[in-house]
C-alpha cells in the first residue's frame, strides 16, 4: 500500500521538539483565514483536508495531527465524537466535491471513533500553540511521492458552539513600481485582481495611453544588469527617446489599442501548476505617441508582481454524514502541524 501504517511500541512521547507545519510558511505567521470546520459546528460533519506533496520535504511517520486556535478565537472547549482517516491523493488538481472519488486504495482508518476533549482558547497577539492535538492510534507513514496527502474526519456528535481553527484562505498581490518613473505622465499599468494565484484568470489594466494608441504591455524577469545588450535600465534617449525607460526584460508581451478613454485591458490565465506559487513577473507599458519624441514610444513605469497563491491545499466538507458531495474548496485548510516522535 502507498500509504502504510506502522504499529505502535508503546505509549507517544511528549511533543519534545516542534511540530512540523503545513504549509510551512505558516510556521512563522497567523494563517490568512480562520475556519470553524470541522469543530465549530453543532450537527456532524464530514470534513476532507488535502496538502499537495510539494509542501512536505520528505517522507514522514506522523504521530500527531495537531491544529492551532485563530488568534480571535476566545471560546470554551468541546466534546467530539471523531474518526480519522488517512489516504494519498494523485495530485490537488484531483480534488472533487465527491468524497468517494478522494478515497484511493491506500484509504485507511488511523482514528478509531473515540471522544476527543478539545481545549479552552484564548485570543492571542501571536502565533497561538498547536493545542489541538489529536494522537493517531498508530503511527501513520507518509511518503509525498504517493501524491497529497488527504486527511478525512468524521465528526459523529459535537455540541453546539464556535471553535475556529488557524487557516489558510486569502492572499494579496499588489504591483510594486519600481525603476524611473514613465515619460508619459499618466500611463500606467494597474491589477484590476486582488488575488493573483495560480489557476486562476487575471486582469491587467493599462490607462493613460493615448486613444487608438497601439499599446504593449511587456513581461519579464530581469530589471537590472545586461540583457540582450542592453544596460537595464535602459535610456532610450539614443534612439530618440529622451527619459523613456526600458526597465525589464522582455520575455513576453501582450498588444491592445487602447479605448476613446486610454484604457486597455489585458487577460490572460494562469497555468493550473502549484510550482508558480511566489512567482514573480515584471511589467512595463510601451504605447505609441507620435507627437511626444522622434522614436513615436513612451514608457510607464515598471512595476513586479507575486503570484501569491493558492496556498497548495484544499477542502471538501458537508454537513451530514449521509452527504455524498461536499463544497469543495482550494487553497483553503486548517494549519496543520505534524508530530513525527
Amino acid at each position: 500500500m502507498c500509504l502504510a501504517l506502522v504499529l505502535s511500541t508503546g505509549a507517544l512521547a511528549q511533543n519534545s521538539t516542534p511540530p512540523v507545519v503545513v504549509p510551512q510558511n505558516m510556521d512563522t505567521s497567523e494563517g490568512s483565514g480562520s475556519t470553524n470546520i470541522p469543530f465549530g459546528r453543532a450537527v456532524p460533519v464530514r470534513f476532507q483536508a488535502a496538502y499537495d506533496a510539494s509542501l512536505f520535504s520528505g517522507p514522514l511517520s506522523i504521530s500527531i495531527l495537531s491544529f492551532r486556535h485563530d488568534q480571535d478565537f476566545a471560546g470554551s472547549g468541546k466534546r467530539v465524537s471523531l474518526e480519522i482517516h488517512a489516504g494519498t491523493l494523485p495530485s490537488m488538481a484531483s480534488l472533487q466535491a465527491t468524497f468517494a472519488a478522494n478515497r484511493g486504495v491506500d484509504f485507511t482508518r488511523v482514528f478509531a471513533q473515540k471522544w476527543v476533549d478539545l481545549p479552552d482558547s484564548l485570543p492571542t497577539s501571536g502565533i497561538g500553540d498547536f493545542a489541538v492535538r489529536i494522537p493517531l492510534d498508530t503511527p501513520l507513514f507518509y511518503d509525498p511521492a504517493d501524491g497529497a496527502l488527504l486527511l478525512e474526519f468524521v465528526v459523529h456528535e459535537q455540541p453546539r458552539g464556535g471553535y475556529n481553527l488557524d487557516s489558510t484562505y486569502t492572499c494579496a498581490s499588489p504591483l510594486q513600481y519600481y525603476g524611473p518613473p514613465g515619460c508619459e505622465p499618466g500611463l500606467e499599468v494597474v491589477s484590476m485582481t486582488e488575488q493573483i494565484v495560480w489557476g486562476n484568470s487575471v486582469v491587467l489594466r493599462v490607462r493613460g495611453a493615448k486613444p487608438a494608441a497601439r499599446t504593449l504591455l511587456l513581461f519579464g524577469r530581469q530589471s537590472t544588469g545586461i540583457w540582450d545588450g542592453l544596460n537595464l535600465p535602459f535610456d532610450a534617449r539614443p534612439l530618440g527617446a529622451p527619459g523613456c525607460f526600458l526597465a525589464t526584460s522582455v520575455e513576453a508581451a501582450q498588444m491592445r489599442i487602447a479605448n476613446s478613454l486610454g484604457v486597455a485591458d489585458f487577460g490572460f490565465n494562469i497555468p493550473w501548476d502549484v510550482a508558480l506559487g511566489s512567482f514573480e513577473v515584471n511589467l512595463q507599458v510601451l504605447s505609441s505617441d507620435y507627437t511626444a519624441n522622434a522614436l513615436g514610444q513612451v514608457t510607464s513605469q515598471a512595476a513586479r508582481v507575486r503570484i501569491c497563491g493558492f496556498e497548495a491545499v484544499g477542502r471538501v466538507f458537508a454537513n451530514g454524514l449521509q452527504t455524498l458531495v461536499g463544497y469543495r474548496e482550494l487553497g483553503v485548510a486548517p494549519v496543520l502541524g505534524i508530530d513525527t516522535n
